[in-house]
């Protein structure tokens, strides 16, 4: 099993987020300005602390797992597992963790941010699975289970 998280980096986001909140809530006594705020923050602790996309390989199939998503693959539908270098950037302006569909030309995207991508090719090529790992070696790693698995 291979799990990624938010960088503790992002730790600082609530935080930051919070301040100004906690003040506008102090200068407009809203009720629904504290509730507002509560649901944001929470939103956010999830974010950080909660939030993962996670590998499973098991002998005959393999679990992609991420916030709202999850699609088993059985190990004889895969046709390719390639290794890519990978910015940890999703395109566009939505930076959700699951982008993407399996059957569009790019496939779909599980990232929570990292500098290599594993990327799994299904069947006649036309479905695309691609998970942003954190480092190469793990990603490296993931990749050799998978051939392993799959007898390759």
């Amino acid at each position: 099993m291979y799990e990624m998280r938010m960088s503790r980096v992002m730790a600082v986001i609530p935080v930051v987020v919070m301040v100004p909140s906690v003040m506008v809530v102090a200068v407009t006594g809203s009720w629904a300005a504290m509730g507002v705020m509560v649901v944001v923050f929470a939103v956010l602790l999830w974010g950080v602390f909660g939030m993962k996309i996670r590998v499973d390989v098991g002998e005959d199939a393999v679990r992609f797992t991420a916030p709202f998503y999850r699609l088993d693959v059985p190990l004889e539908r895969i046709d390719r597992v390639e290794l890519l270098r990978d910015n940890g950037l999703n395109p566009g302006l939505v930076n959700w963790p699951v982008v993407g569909r399996t059957e569009s030309p790019a496939g779909v995207r599980l990232n929570l941010g990292g500098s290599a991508a594993l990327r799994v090719t299904l069947g006649d090529g036309a479905q695309k699975i691609t998970t942003v790992f954190r480092d190469t070696a793990t990603a490296q790693a993931c990749a050799r289970d998978l051939e392993d698995a799959r007898g390759q």
